[in-house]
């Protein structure tokens, strides 16, 4: 069975607000499974770290979870 939740880290542009950047308009995403929601944020929080590192300037990072259907 899949994991019921997915870890989505957003790479926004500084110009676009933190609550209208999305999947659509990121310029990147990066997504991976998790166990639970505690878990979601942790794993989210990890890959903007490990493996985005230091945001570019004019960025930023918006970690979110979703609810995979399904699940």
């Amino acid at each position: 069975m899949a994991a019921p939740f997915l870890t989505v880290v957003l790479v926004c542009a500084a110009a676009i607000a933190g609550s209208d950047c999305d999947r659509t308009n990121a310029l990147d995403v990066v997504t991976q499974p998790a166990e639970t929601v505690s878990a979601c944020m942790k794993v989210g929080e990890t890959i903007a770290a490990e493996s985005l590192g230091t945001p570019a300037p004019g960025t930023y990072h918006k970690i979110g979870c979703e609810h995979r259907k399904g699940s």
